[in-house]
């Protein structure tokens, strides 16, 4: 297995011509509610395995809230196809017996999602159980089919516009939102650029200007394309805020 290329949150190693292994040293992606909560995964959440003296992990309970953190995050990026639901109704049939309950419900309460995970395990069960189908859970399999493996620039886009509407999901203003953040883009995507950020973080205005100077001269139809990309349906928009309205995700942010 060769390594590829790392990343801020994971390593990607393959082997050809099929196999691809993420090794992660983050088990979040700048989710501020995730982030605190896993502030202190080595001493609340993990632990040696049972006859190992080098093994650690998650007990039954948190492996599945974990699922459904890192599905989140896959879903407000755009999406991540039906591998994860797959994982879902797979987990339950074999644990769901075992799971205490109470504590799942409670975790999830801490972290925002239990409306998401009662949407995603009833969609598992829809797809490949006994659950009929409606039109919310047609809306929902639409968008997962329609993301591929790890979701989709447009969906990415479109569920964007929906998050940087606010609190009433303005998507006229979620669009304006998105278009300035390509040009000034937040101060994390900026100091990935511009590593002086880290020590000086008051001078973010002038890398702003340097980066617009830099397009402007060496990247002026890459800055055209990317705000182009941004020019959603309005049709799409209202199945992404509908979806996401179900799910909740955006509601605590």
């Amino acid at each position: 297995m060769l390594f590829d290329h790392d990343g801020p949150h994971h390593d990607v190693y393959q082997r050809k011509p099929f196999m691809n292994v993420e090794m992660h040293h983050h088990l979040t992606d700048g989710d501020p509610v995730a982030e605190k909560y896993y502030k202190d995964v080595w001493t609340t959440k993990v632990h040696l395995k049972k006859g190992y003296t080098s093994i650690y992990e998650f007990s039954w309970e948190d492996y599945y809230i974990y699922m459904l953190v890192h599905l989140a995050k896959h879903i407000k990026l755009g999406g991540s196809g039906i591998r994860s639901i797959i994982d879902i109704k797979i987990f339950l049939d074999k644990k769901k017996e075992e799971l205490n309950w109470d504590y799942v419900k409670e975790e999830l309460k801490k972290l925002h999602l239990s409306q998401f995970e009662y949407w995603m395990r009833q969609l598992s069960e829809v797809w490949f159980g006994t659950e009929k189908t409606t039109p919310l859970y047609d809306e929902l399999t639409e968008f997962i089919v329609d993301s591929g493996t790890y979701g989709t620039i447009k969906n990415y886009h479109a569920s964007h516009v929906v998050e940087l509407g606010g609190k009433n999901q303005n998507l006229s203003v979620g669009k304006i939102r998105s278009k300035l953040e390509i040009i000034f883009l937040p101060y994390e995507g900026m100091q990935e650029q511009y590593l002086y950020l880290e020590k000086f973080p008051f001078l973010l205005p002038v890398a702003w200007i340097q980066r617009i100077f830099r397009t402007i001269v060496w990247r002026k139809d890459k800055i055209t394309s990317t705000l182009q990309s941004t020019n959603i349906e309005q049709d799409r928009l209202e199945k992404v805020k509908k979806v996401m309205d179900a799910l909740e995700l955006f509601e605590s942010d």
